[in-house]
């Protein structure tokens, strides 16, 4: 007899490379005489913890002794292609129909879910990683923390675990966590065999089994959802202390005129992942620059993201070989009291107290700290290697390193002359141009 019948229903939202897909994965294609008894194949096995797996299963077999394919691909239907609110009808199904889900059952339920995600994701990882756990607990941030801001929570542990109705976990995910809705929604995809857009990762440089980074693939998700929607699909490495060496003058000379681009930083003798987000081009100058877009983070020892404010539009700085200012890179706050700052000496850093440029907490367990690794990762399509004039950058402009030794061998470079004496011309030319009218 087999699963399928010549009047079997479609779900109405599944099209006809979903049902291929699902056909593909089931076992004999759907078609087959042999009974399906149960959803220990492919990703439903592999990724999928039993307890979780066996609720489904019933919800398949809809009351029969067989998995049925009909009910499965109505399933799929529902809770890939469906709605927040068909998921949310999910997450309670699986949670054998409760009226309310304690929040400490529903964090186990995420992270679960962003277990299987990450085994489907990267194959080779067969553990469940912290960045699984830190995630989830920081997802769940606005149902246990109810009205308090990330800036006040980043060491704070729950001191509630409240019953959580239906509509209160859908406005959730709705509102303060369509990242998990996405994670779920990826999840049961790809354990249905079905494909979807767009993908929660860049499909670029960066691999996310590979030793080369040390950010884990729930890091890498978490970061890629907080950038603006055209930086999502492409990362590029500019920067990776273990490939590149402990240089400042390689970092900056890796990072100017890129373009967007993320910096992560691990701070020595401590858990915490810290960085942040940069609209523009880093480029050398006495001031600061940059975007309300700009944001700082936390990997660890939460996932936070904390945006910038309206107080004042010091987003950015950056100044190398200066005499009078400070010589890093920094992000928000003030000169010498930076939200961020990476110091011109390698291995050290800062982060402030407090900051006013953006809504963000001391990002580092210790003020004045040293890092041990540091990643940089351009995003979005490489810009033209000009500065913001449209003049092409020279070769000593983007290798100040290689500029600052020749200079301490007593080495001249003709063209800062020449360069120089371009610029006062224009200076003079600009003064003369009114008086001729």
């Amino acid at each position: 007899m087999g699963n399928e019948t010549s009047s079997m229903k479609i779900h109405s939202l599944l099209t006809a490379e979903d049902l291929k897909g699902l056909r593909s994965e089931f076992p004999g294609g759907a078609t087959s005489a042999t009974p399906v008894t149960d959803l220990k194949w492919g990703a439903w096995k592999r990724a999928w913890p039993d307890n979780r797996r066996e609720i489904l299963e019933k919800l398949v077999k809809n009351g029969t002794d067989e998995v049925n394919f009909q009910a499965y691909q109505e399933l799929a239907g529902r809770f890939v292609r469906g709605t927040t609110e068909e998921r949310t009808k999910f997450i309670f199904n699986i949670m054998k129909n409760a009226q309310t889900i304690k929040a400490s059952d529903l964090l186990a339920f995420i992270e679960d879910m962003t277990d299987i995600l990450t085994r489907l994701m990267v194959p080779s990882i067969n553990e469940r990683q912290d960045a699984v756990s830190t995630l989830s607990q920081s997802l769940l941030h606005d149902l246990i923390f109810t009205g308090e801001s990330r800036k006040s929570c980043l060491y704070k542990k729950p001191e509630v675990d409240p019953e959580l109705a239906f509509d209160a976990i859908e406005r959730w995910m709705v509102m303060s966590a369509p990242l998990f809705d996405r994670i779920m929604q990826h999840a049961l995809a790809k354990s249905f065999g079905l494909s979807l857009e767009p993908s929660l990762i860049p499909e670029s440089e960066i691999k996310l089994d590979d030793a080369d980074t040390r950010l884990k693939p729930m890091e890498v998700v978490f970061l890629n959802s907080a950038l603006p929607h055209d930086f999502r699909s492409q990362w590029r490495n500019l920067f990776n202390s273990r490939k590149h060496g402990e240089s400042f003058a390689k970092l900056t000379a890796a990072v100017m005129n890129k373009g967007p681009n993320l910096i992560i930083l691990w701070e020595e003798g401590s858990q915490n992942v810290l960085g942040g987000f940069a609209m523009d081009s880093w480029k050398a100058g006495p001031k600061f620059f940059g975007s309300n877009q700009n944001f700082l983070f936390n990997l660890k020892p939460r996932a936070y993201v904390y945006e910038a404010s309206t107080v004042n539009e010091n987003y950015q700085y950056m100044n190398i070989k200066a005499k009078t200012m400070p010589n890093g890179i920094g992000m928000g706050g003030q000169l010498e009291y930076f939200g961020l700052w990476i110091d011109a000496e390698y291995g050290k850093a800062r982060c402030a107290p407090s900051c006013s440029s953006y809504q963000s907490p001391q990002l580092s367990e210790k003020e004045y700290f040293h890092y041990d690794h540091l990643e940089v990762w351009a995003v979005g399509e490489e810009p033209e290697s000009e500065d913001e004039d449209g003049v092409r950058k020279s070769a000593l402009d983007l290798d100040p390193e290689a500029q600052a030794v020749m200079e301490m061998m007593g080495k001249t470079f003709v063209s800062k002359d020449v360069r120089a004496v371009d610029e006062q011309n224009a200076k003079e030319k600009t003064k003369e141009e009114p008086n001729k009218n």
